[in-house]
């Protein structure tokens, strides 16, 4: 009897605590008029708790996924996702390696950042971001 009450108080302080919560696990692709954004800065932020973010980096190809506490993922529920695209003032990509590096920490950057509404579903689902399909927002320092 005094194993099943444990069993059940465990159950209860995890359930309190977040575990075994909903996760929704978005992947997909970030382009910029249809050009795959490599290295864009992606946050999630819940619209229920703003105090909840999660970040994600794209890959070379545009790519990226997000994950929550050393699991691929996030808690379901309605975000705001801002994504922050570095470019050239020219609005070319940042070069790789040194060359970009080299842009990236002087004046020849600039930071341009697009933000979206999203819903993320228990288990996976894809949502690509279209930058040039977002609204336009100040980048917060």
């Amino acid at each position: 009897m005094r194993t099943v009450f444990l069993a059940v108080a465990m159950a209860v302080v995890a359930t309190a605590v977040g575990c075994g919560a909903p996760v929704g696990q978005p992947t997909g692709k970030v382009t910029f008029k249809g050009t795959p954004v490599a290295e864009a800065e992606i946050k999630f932020v819940s619209l229920e708790n703003p105090d909840h973010e999660f970040f994600g980096t794209s890959q070379d190809d545009g790519t990226y996924t997000v994950s929550y506490r050393g699991m691929k993922g996030l808690p379901t529920g309605k975000y705001t996702v801002t994504i922050v695209r570095t470019t050239l003032r020219n609005n070319k990509p940042i070069p790789a390696g040194e060359e970009g590096q080299a842009a990236r920490d002087s004046d020849r950057a600039v930071k341009k950042a697009y933000q979206f509404e999203k819903d993320i579903v228990e288990g996976s689902s894809a949502i690509d971001f279209e930058l040039s399909q977002g609204t336009e927002v100040q980048i917060e320092d």
